[in-house]
């Protein structure tokens, strides 16, 4: 039986998926955003570092691969529809005739062809989340700025507290006066008349104002932020760790603290032996050739230590001690 081809561009489209839809925030957190853009026009433009530019690099790469993909699955989907509108519609394959070959070899040509359209659009649709999704996993450590930012954060974060601290104050001290007061109290604060109104609907379980888990999250975010501006403001406050260099199975290595690149890296002077390769992938280790063929880690204390052992063989005894 022959498939329609009205029928299969329906069933293409239906794989385009719909856009989400953007993320929502609080009234309060709106409003806090907008205050501190306008206490602070200079906080809304950040300065591209060569983390970032790498990122958007990598953003643009996405995006272009993604373009190609969804072209190449237009193409391919016309080469599908230009063979089946050859053909008329409901024709059926008429066995022992003459075109009965062509006509099955058109059919398989068209379902070659549809499904790398397919394959390709799903390829589209993965590439452009993979490029929507580049910078948006917080602050990383490869970051210059990262500590910067973090304090950023942090200063947001503590604001939101006492925004909601001093919002559920306002709400439980004049809950006897009534919901006009209440509104009046919140507008003092900075809240509009509508946002003050939100903040008195009561919830699914009948509370008002911010609930209890959003401080408690909003406090555990503060605790998390303080702990990594501290370890990345130790880390790059320790010295430089002085290369550690060596040979393994007769090929010479040695182990390097790249802290512009923010990774632990090991170069050879030949290719290790597949042995010596799986203990790096095993470690956390994978090889970059844009960084001069080296295997690297995320740097920390731990990539130190297990940046030795690795290149250790299996009979070695001795274990470099672990850096604290």
């Amino acid at each position: 039986m022959r498939t329609n081809p009205a029928q299969l561009q329906l069933d293409l489209d239906a794989l385009v998926a719909t856009p989400a839809p953007p993320p929502t925030k609080t009234p309060a957190e709106l409003e806090s955003d907008l205050a501190e853009f306008v206490a602070d026009p200079e906080a809304a433009h950040v300065a591209v570092n060569p983390y970032e530019a790498k990122q958007a690099a990598r953003r643009e790469r996405l995006e272009r691969a993604s373009k190609r993909a969804r072209r190449e699955a237009d193409s391919a989907h016309g080469a599908a529809a230009g063979i089946w509108g050859a053909i008329p519609m409901g024709q059926p394959i008429l066995v022992g005739h003459h075109s009965e070959r062509r006509h099955r070899r058109d059919l398989a040509k068209a379902d070659r062809a549809m499904r790398k359209s397919i394959e390709a659009h799903e390829r589209s649709k993965e590439l452009a989340a993979r490029a929507a999704a580049v910078g948006s996993g917080g602050v990383s450590s490869d970051d210059p700025e990262a500590v910067k930012k973090l304090r950023a954060q942090l200063v947001k974060h503590e604001k939101e507290q006492e925004q909601m601290k001093r919002a559920n104050e306002a709400i439980r001290k004049h809950a006897k006066a009534g919901a006009i007061a209440q509104v009046a109290a919140l507008t003092k604060l900075g809240y509009s008349e509508a946002s003050a109104q939100k903040l008195l609907q009561r919830d699914f379980v009948g509370r008002v104002g911010f609930p209890d888990w959003a401080l408690t999250n909003n406090n555990k975010n503060i605790h998390r932020i303080k702990k990594r501006i501290a370890e990345l403001t130790a880390r790059d406050a320790a010295p430089e760790r002085a290369a550690v260099t060596g040979e393994v199975e007769g090929i010479a290595y040695e182990i390097v603290e790249n802290r512009e690149a923010n990774r632990v890296q090991i170069r050879f002077a030949a290719v290790p032996s597949k042995a010596v390769r799986e203990r790096l992938k095993a470690a956390g280790f994978n090889y970059s050739r844009a960084q001069g063929n080296a295997w690297q880690r995320k740097l920390s204390p731990g990539a130190w230590y297990h940046a030795q052992r690795a290149v250790l063989t299996p009979a070695a005894t001795h274990v470099p001690p672990r850096t604290p």
